[in-house]
């Protein structure tokens, strides 16, 4: 702990100097003005859309009906066009640990899924009547709802973002078959879904990650130290969880000055370092971030059972190697629609299934992974690896099997 302790000042030096975020403000960036910002259009027309929609349908069906089609009307489209298309999405809070802070998002994120579903639905309405442009649009307005998530700065916006763009790209296949081979709606969606990438940023959604661990050490003392913290977020002991079914009152944000307790200065230094050296890489791409994520981790783990700085740092260290996956298999089902679609315009073209992707004029890497390719009945499926590398093999089957790993899309035949 004094070792730790005597690191803080220059730790302290360093993660200013590289940009750490270490308030509030600094993880939520800028204010953007609501004229700019899509979230502050968004918020009020999603909620009078919610409110009038009240479907006796799934939420999730297997083909879209008459009532998931008015679900989203022109007249909501021409208001939501105009906001959608803004330059920047920003989610503000005003306090870290006030009540309103999850039901915010979690709110927020419900109606956006939900918006996405029913944007994708109509794609696929008007992709069978033959309308392949208003199809193509329709699912770009989706991703975009993705983009606006993915500008969250919480882990879970992010992966709340890639929920969205899933939602999108999974159904890329059914408006391929609902276009029915035709050539030029195809190489419309291609471009379409090449366009339209949300590029969720894993950094950017590291920013309160960064912040909570950075406050939590500073305001330990506060909380009832080191015992009472590693009692309330880590994991619970079966005789003791009835004692912390409720964590600790946070106290209101202090300013960025340093703690005086030797265990709050130990702590933050470590924060500070672990976060530093995070933030300092010159990692852009999710996959290069993942590894620096990974390498944390690994760090963190050498050192947190016997120096117990570590702890604050490892408690609110997010599951990088589960987070990780998630961003990049997102990115790789992007590029998986794309080669996916490639083959349905060879297939038009041709007559018949090309033999591989590079046949179909179709990338064969993704990320470092090889994208497999294989036919069966006239359907194909294209898939990579997952986290583990180890290929699994071809899916057919329309719904998501438990222990594939990978990413995957299956393209039905053409009826």
């Amino acid at each position: 702990m004094e070792a730790a302790s005597q690191e803080l000042d220059a730790a302290y030096a360093r993660a200013v100097e590289i940009g750490l975020p270490l308030t509030l403000e600094e993880a939520n960036g800028p204010i953007v003005p609501d004229e700019d910002n899509i979230v502050s259009g968004l918020r009020p027309l999603l909620t009078e859309w919610k409110q009038n929609w009240k479907p006796d349908v799934p939420l999730e069906p297997s083909e879209p009906r008459p009532a998931d089609m008015a679900a989203i009307d022109d007249a909501f489209l021409a208001q939501a066009d105009e906001i959608l298309w803004r330059p920047k999405a920003q989610f503000l809070r005003s306090s870290l640990y006030s009540p309103s802070y999850n039901t915010l998002e979690v709110l927020d994120s419900s109606k956006y899924k939900q918006a996405a579903k029913a944007l994708v639905w109509r794609a696929r309405e008007r992709a069978m009547r033959g309308d392949s442009d208003g199809a193509s649009q329709d699912l770009k307005r989706a991703r975009r709802l993705a983009w606006a998530m993915g500008q969250d700065v919480t882990l879970i916006g992010g992966l709340v973002a890639i929920a969205i763009d899933g939602i999108a790209v999974e159904h890329v296949p059914s408006l391929a078959e609902d276009m029915r081979g035709d050539r030029r709606s195809l190489a419309r969606l291609r471009e379409a879904v090449q366009s339209s990438s949300p590029q969720i940023s894993m950094r950017q959604s590291m920013r309160m990650e960064a912040f909570y661990a950075v406050d939590l050490a500073r305001n330990l003392k506060a909380l009832g130290g080191l015992n009472i913290v590693e009692a309330s977020f880590g994991p619970a002991e079966e005789d003791d969880s009835a004692a912390f079914s409720e964590p600790p009152a946070m106290p209101k944000l202090q300013s960025d000055g340093k703690p005086s307790d030797l265990e709050g200065r130990a702590s933050l230094a470590r924060a500070l370092q672990v976060w530093s050296r995070i933030w300092a890489s010159p990692a852009v791409s999710n996959f290069e971030f993942a590894k620096v994520l990974s390498d944390a981790q690994r760090r963190l783990a050498e050192h947190e059972e016997s120096d117990r700085s570590y702890l604050v740092a490892s408690l609110m260290f997010p599951m990088a190697e589960e987070a990780s996956w998630a961003f990049i298999k997102s990115e790789v089902r992007h590029e998986l629609a794309i080669a996916g679609l490639r083959v349905m315009e060879h297939r038009a073209l041709a007559g018949q299934l090309p033999q591989s992707l590079r046949e179909a004029g179709a990338v064969d890497k993704v990320q470092g992974r090889e994208i497999h390719y294989a036919v069966k009945d006239g359907a194909f499926c294209v898939w990579t690896n997952g986290p583990d590398g180890v290929d699994r093999g071809p899916h057919f089957a329309r719904s998501m099997p438990s222990v594939h790993g990978g990413a995957w899309l299956t393209f039905p035949p053409i009826p």
